[in-house]
């Protein structure tokens, strides 16, 4: 939240002199999540549906530093299902940030997201990779259609036949 420096005074063991500034970082933290997450409640509408995954654009609504916690949560909690993946999109000047997320079941079908991730956003002209089941990428900003078009051919192709 803007704070590296008090990581290191708790490594280097300076926790009582940093205790009260660490409090107010996580409650901080707290508040930026739960603020993110009744976006996400309040707009489901906005999620698009398709057979193999799920996706929400958050725009530049969506802070990109919380995107990967706001996907995590979503696809294990609010939209899970172990047959679709979530992607969540964060909009910055530059970039579209992109976050993918997986089921361990769509792992053990042959589904890799980090190297599905690395390969399509290189596609559209990005760069990305990650693990099995979670991943992320930086696209160039109105990518994210066909993104999520390329993601969706490619989890036909591993899916089709293995349910």
């Amino acid at each position: 939240m803007g704070k590296p420096s008090l990581g290191i005074f708790l490594c280097l063991g300076c926790r009582e002199s940093i205790i009260h500034d660490l409090r107010e970082v996580i409650l901080q933290y707290r508040k930026v999540i739960s603020r993110y997450l009744d976006l996400l409640y309040s707009e489901k509408t906005k999620v698009i549906e398709r057979r193999y995954l799920r996706s929400f654009h958050g725009g530049t609504s969506l802070d990109e530093k919380v995107l990967s916690t706001i996907a995590s949560i979503a696809a294990t909690s609010i939209y899970s299902d172990a047959d679709k993946v979530f992607v969540g999109f964060s909009t910055t000047p530059e970039y579209v940030k992109v976050s993918v997320r997986g089921s361990s079941e769509l792992a053990l079908k042959g589904v890799n997201l980090g190297e599905l991730t690395r390969k399509i956003a290189e596609k559209v002209g990005g760069s990305g990779g990650g693990h099995i089941s979670a991943s992320g990428a930086q696209i160039p900003i109105g990518k994210e259609e066909e993104f999520l078009d390329l993601l969706e051919k490619e989890l036909a192709e591993k899916l089709e036949g293995k349910s």
